[in-house]
């Protein structure tokens, strides 16, 4: 290969790289700027116990979550870690037939964004602070929907007054239990 060929082929890629480099457009400006509901998520989220038996917080946490119907899927006591996730089945004949005829219609074959599994993921992690003598837990409840083509269709944070409320009226009835040994 002669040396104007060599010369040309990294002409063309340098301008190539260029041409890629000159699109990239980075992070957004407000990547790291909190939402406004950002501070009230997280007081619905998080809830403070008069103990440092951070133990004691993971294990009760860990019940609840259980009796929830959570499948447990990683746990780290050292670092105060929970992650679970349950699976619904989700049966929607009439989104079905719906979409079929419209795909008929249309002279489509997909199915997708027909949802068949909800599946709602969990991570908790537990905060304890030794100078107030307390620990913080912070529960974070997400939903997952899947099309019965397996795509991901929506990812969600649940932000539900009642489901946190319930959980953190379990977890407290839990801890109470077990700290008078019932």
């Amino acid at each position: 290969m002669s040396i104007k060929a060599k010369f040309s082929k990294l002409v063309v890629v340098g301008l190539m790289v260029s041409f890629i480099a000159g699109c990239q457009t980075g992070a957004p400006e407000d990547v790291m700027q909190l939402k406004p509901q950002s501070l009230a998520n997280r007081q619905l989220q998080s809830k403070k116990y008069d103990t440092l038996d951070e133990a004691n917080m993971l294990s009760a946490s860990m019940e609840v979550l259980q009796d929830m119907g959570f499948i447990i899927k990683e746990s780290e006591s050292k670092l105060g870690v929970i992650v679970g996730s349950k699976t619904r089945e989700i049966d929607n004949k009439g989104q079905r037939y719906a979409l079929i005829a419209l795909n008929i219609m249309a002279g489509s074959g997909s199915l997708s964004g027909i949802e068949k599994v909800h599946k709602i993921r969990v991570s908790l992690v537990t905060i304890p602070d030794k100078a107030k003598k307390s620990t913080t837990v912070r529960v974070n409840f997400q939903r997952q929907v899947i099309d019965v083509e397996g795509n991901l269709v929506k990812l969600e944070s649940i932000n539900e007054k009642e489901l946190y409320a319930g959980f953190f009226a379990k977890l407290s009835k839990s801890v109470f239990l077990e700290a008078h040994e019932i």
